[in-house]
């Protein structure tokens, strides 16, 4: 009987622990991600001003050179933009931007900020299109810092909390 007991309070504290930990881990992969989109938007910005390729072109080379999560957002939409006759730019971002808020840690703000790109992007002059994703990676540096705030601020919080959490929890059913 104790040592059922034992087995009882090793599962509670080590699955709230563990839910803690990615919860922490979370936080972490969201300042990666926001990375990610950022430096994809500069090699996309590159691509449209100094080389002047065609979007789904510019898209492809924009995502070889990313990490994930941005590397499937633009490989996405440049395969829909080459292979679904009539799709605009804005529908395939939108598509696939749904696509990865599922997949990826960043929240409702972050990719608010990713749908302003999808309008302008396409429709607009080379100098248009420029200044918006200049604006956008501006503020996906700031949404970054403020993820670095809360990474450093959280992350302890959250590992502790939850072992502690299994432990108040244990304490209660004894």
């Amino acid at each position: 009987m104790l040592g059922a007991k034992m087995l009882g309070v090793l599962l509670i504290i080590g699955g709230c622990g563990c839910y803690g930990l990615m919860s922490a881990s979370r936080l972490h992969k969201r300042v990666e991600q926001l990375l990610s989109m950022r430096l994809a938007l500069a090699c996309l910005e590159n691509e449209i001003s100094y080389l002047r390729t065609p979007l789904p072109t510019a898209l492809s080379r924009a995502a070889d050179s990313s990490a994930e999560p941005a590397r499937s957002l633009f490989a996405g939409i440049s395969q829909d933009l080459q292979t679904r006759d009539g799709i605009t730019i804005d529908e395939a971002w939108q598509h696939n931007l749904d696509s990865l808020s599922r997949r990826a840690d960043l929240n409702s703000q972050d990719l608010e900020l990713l749908q302003i790109v999808s309008p302008q992007l396409g429709m607009s002059g080379v100098e248009e299109q420029v200044k918006l994703l200049a604006m956008v990676q501006q503020q996906l540096k700031v949404q970054e810092g403020q993820a670095r705030l809360e990474e450093d601020s959280g992350r302890k919080l959250r590992i502790y909390g939850g072992f502690a959490f299994g432990a108040t929890v244990v304490l209660l059913l004894l």
